[in-house]
């Protein structure tokens, strides 16, 4: 994803996952790279680690471990933040079979974290 500021509005521009980025660590480096591309001093990464490093298991303390890390990204002009919303939200994917075929249907463990997370891109 790429924020362009034009005429003081930001846009968000989404861009695929590659063949070759099977996982986080893979495609954190193409977002790394992306960030000294660009001059980003600071990049932030959201996930399930941070939160367990802060001791962040109750709602409360999720909340204010979210709010801590956008705020101090919102500070500086040249930021980048990351979320890993599936292992923030807990995303879920299931495949059963029928005589229709095989359908897939996901679901969203913590329906709070999501829209929260979300309600922040709108900001942006």
């Amino acid at each position: 994803t790429e924020v362009i500021q034009k005429n003081n509005r930001r846009h968000i521009i989404e861009d695929s996952l590659r063949e070759t980025e099977e996982n986080l660590q893979q495609l954190l480096e193409r977002i790394t790279s992306y960030g000294n591309d660009r001059n980003v001093p600071l990049l932030q990464l959201i996930d399930l680690n941070l939160l367990s490093s802060k001791g962040a298991y109750d709602e409360n303390k999720i909340f204010e471990t979210l709010k801590e890390r956008y705020d101090e990204c919102m500070e500086y002009k040249r930021s980048m933040i990351v979320y890993d919303l599936d292992s923030l939200v807990g995303v879920n994917q299931s495949d059963s079979e029928s005589s229709m075929g095989t359908s897939t249907s996901t679901s969203i463990v913590n329906q709070s974290i999501y829209i929260y997370v979300t309600s922040r891109f709108r900001e942006a």
